[in-house]
């Protein structure tokens, strides 16, 4: 896309936007907050992260815009026992407490995302980063499985986004508001723009949203990445519309989309290769709250009901030059890679508010197609060949969950019980699709189900301090990508990936005992966890097929895993303008064999001292001890890393009412490093261009009309 980026935002800087204010007479219409206290909702009972029996991080828009986060990578990369892969222009890929792909939901808005794709659930083919990060209002990060609340996908953990509405921005006295951004990203050359426009008409409330980016790939440290460029936009309409006093029905509609282009390659020569890729999701939903309603089985409900469909197209074109008999032929080679997901559900939820009692319950469905295609065209000398794949076949998958959980205050005691049952089904749309592939039987149904608890205690020593004890159970159901996989492979030595529809769901044990307090100036977090995961599907060879000589590969419920680990946080208000803080943590993911997972991480975190009062700054050393604690590749003992540490800068200001302008300075002595997490599982040839960027800087701006 040749657009200006810029231009909305530029114009509305011009004057060319006007905004009104007037006296509103449905003040009883306005969602306004009036509180600056962060609040986490991925329990669905609402909270004080403090509150919570468990770690739970929550990174609000306020700290986003403050560091300059335009990217996962950037949002979460200082949350010990989290870790991001990828970044601008590649696939994103979330890790929390060593595990990483599908096994972890991502649910913005309610919704969850669109799936990953890859091998070895690396996402490496198709990222989770189907969204556009600026729009958030907040992030909630839950360590641990969710499924008693969320069901299958929440195996290891969950990142809950909330976006901005026009309550955001509108007030009981201002009736019409326009905030417009840019910001710059140096590590990956990015500039992006936004413009948020909202209005209230009657007892309604509308928020237009626009944002547009361009840049390139996130950098390494010597700059010998591919060159890519990178753009796009995000578009969409959030209304909310108040009836009477207790109800309110809010709709979404959203359309996201991201392209790469890259044009270099080692093996080619300038202009002899082309890749470019397009994600792009649409989203429709619409919500019906009733709240205060004091019935029997509910005083607050949620009805949600959303279609989305998620896309990922990537072409290559190569210009190939081969020799035969001392003559020079030509060939173009044309591949398409198109990954599709679509979408339809509806989600119940329903709370009721006792003495002493907070109970939430409801009903989950969804209704999810899937389909791979992989497409090439071979031209030489006038003559074309054609062929077309599918690496698993096209599949339906159904599932409904009902989960219940109660929260009981008694005494000193919080006290929380969960469950959660779930039906899964799995339906190929085409029996025999595989055929002409070369897999030459029929597909079958599969169909499993789960119960997932979760148990928690917490006891009060004093409203500054408490201890806490929790366990919750986690499942992945097996997809349609591992249950009707079908890969043949004709190298050396051939192999075939067949179908396994026997598989069985992955499930987890989680474990975690913690202390919060949060005594005057002093605020401490600390957990240890311990989580068993068992059923882990991984392929393996099973056989041979005498027909075709290839090897048979399958997806099998082979591997037990644990996750352990330490992780803390701490803060001080040393005056009534600096704050230090401080976090620090280490994940370690063994095999039953005792062989380490390459999703382990080393002791890392961060110091910093913070700033407050005419304006905002930090200093933040960030660190990882060495990483030698690695699983064991084909060549050898895969890639360890050295310790590393960095400091970065930022600041922020208010130059002028409603005028918000920050600036960030990373990596501020330039040092060359490698983040474990970036090459875990690799060999030594494979890693050479993962070190991290060395000095960059990103400014934000942003003007509230």
């Amino acid at each position: 896309m040749n657009k200006t980026v810029l231009a909305v935002a530029v114009s509305a800087l011009c004057g060319n936007v006007h905004a009104a204010d007037m006296s509103s007479t449905q003040s009883q219409n306005t969602s306004v907050s009036q509180t600056n206290v962060v609040m986490v909702t991925a329990q669905k009972i609402e909270k004080e992260p403090y509150e919570v029996n468990g770690s739970v991080t929550v990174i609000t828009s306020d700290e986003l815009e403050r560091e300059g986060a335009t990217e996962l990578y950037d949002s979460l990369k200082n949350i010990p026992g989290v870790s991001v892969s990828g970044g601008a222009g590649r696939p994103q890929n979330i890790t929390i407490r060593g595990m990483r792909g599908n096994r972890i939901k991502i649910i913005e808005d309610g919704v969850e995302t669109g799936d990953g794709y890859g091998a070895d659930d690396l996402s490496d083919k198709v990222g989770r980063n189907s969204f556009d990060l600026s729009a958030a209002k907040q992030l909630e990060v839950v360590k641990g499985a969710g499924s008693s609340l969320y069901g299958s996908g929440a195996l290891g953990g969950l990142i809950v986004i909330t976006t901005k509405d026009a309550s955001d921005y509108l007030t009981p006295s201002k009736n019409t508001a326009v905030e417009v951004s840019t910001n710059y990203v140096g590590e990956s050359d990015k500039i992006k723009g936004t413009v948020n426009f909202a209005q209230r008409i009657g007892s309604s409330e509308h928020l237009i949203r626009y944002s547009q980016w361009m840049g390139g790939e996130s950098e390494n440290y010597t700059g010998e990445v591919y060159d890519r460029d990178v753009d796009g936009f995000d578009l969409s309409l959030t209304s909310n519309f108040y009836i009477g006093e207790h109800q309110e029905i809010k709709t979404k509609v959203s359309y996201y989309e991201d392209t790469m282009d890259r044009n270099d390659h080692d093996n080619y020569k300038s202009g002899d290769f082309n890749e470019n890729t397009v994600t792009s999701s649409n989203k429709y939903q619409a919500t019906y709250l009733y709240n205060d309603a004091d019935f029997v089985l509910f005083d607050d409900a949620k009805v949600l009901g959303y279609y989305q469909s998620t896309k990922s197209n990537n072409n290559k074109t190569r210009y190939k030059t081969k020799l035969v008999q001392n003559i020079n032929y030509k060939f173009l080679l044309l591949e398409n890679g198109q990954f599709d997901e679509e979408k339809v559900g509806l989600k119940t939820e329903f709370q009721r508010h006792l003495d002493n009692q907070n109970i939430v319950w409801g009903v989950d469905t969804v209704f999810k197609e899937h389909s791979r295609t992989l497409g090439k065209a071979i031209i030489s000398d006038g003559s074309t060949s054609t062929s077309q794949t599918n690496p698993f076949a096209d599949a339906n998958t159904f599932n409904i969950g009902l989960y219940a959980h109660d929260d009981i205050m008694w005494d000193a005691w919080d006290i929380g019980f969960g469950v959660r049952y779930d039906f899964h089904q799995l339906t190929p749309k085409d029996k025999n699709q595989l055929a002409s592939n070369g897999y030459n039987f029929a597909l079958s149904d599969t169909t499993s189900s789960e119960i997932s608890p979760s148990f928690s205690i917490g006891y009060n020593f004093t409203d500054e301090l408490k201890t806490y004890f929790s366990y919750n159970h986690g499942f992945n159901s097996p997809n349609y990508a591992k249950v009707y996989g079908y890969v043949p492979h004709d190298g050396v030595p051939p192999f075939e990936i067949v179908p396994n529809y026997n598989l069985k769901a992955e499930t987890s044990d989680n474990f975690e005992i913690g202390v919060k307090s949060r005594m005057g100036i002093y605020s401490v977090n600390a957990a240890v966890f311990y989580s068993d995961f068992e059923n882990f599907i991984r392929t393996k060879q099973t056989g041979m097929n005498s027909d075709n000589g290839r090897l048979t590969i399958q997806y099998v419920n082979l591997d037990k895993v644990k996750s352990y680990g330490f992780e803390m946080g701490a803060s001080a208000d040393i005056s009534e303008t600096v704050t230090a803080s401080g976090s620090v943590g280490v994940v370690t993911a063994e095999e039953e064999n005792g062989a380490y997972v390459e999703t382990s991480t080393p002791w890392e975190g961060n110091l910093a001292l913070h700033y407050s009062q005419d304006f905002d700054a930090f200093v933040r050393w960030s660190f990882a001890a060495a990483m030698n604690k690695v699983p064991t590749c084909s060549d050898g003992e895969c890639v360890t890393t050295a310790g590393w540490g960095t400091v970065d800068l930022g600041l922020s200001y208010e130059p002028i009412t409603d005028l918000f302008i920050s600036g960030n300075l990373n990596n501020l002595f330039d040092r060359e490093y490698v983040r474990y997490q970036d090459v875990g599982g690799m060999s030594d040839a494979q890693s050479k261009y993962n070190a991290e960027a060395g000095r960059n800087f990103n400014v934000f701006v942003k003007y509230n009309f």
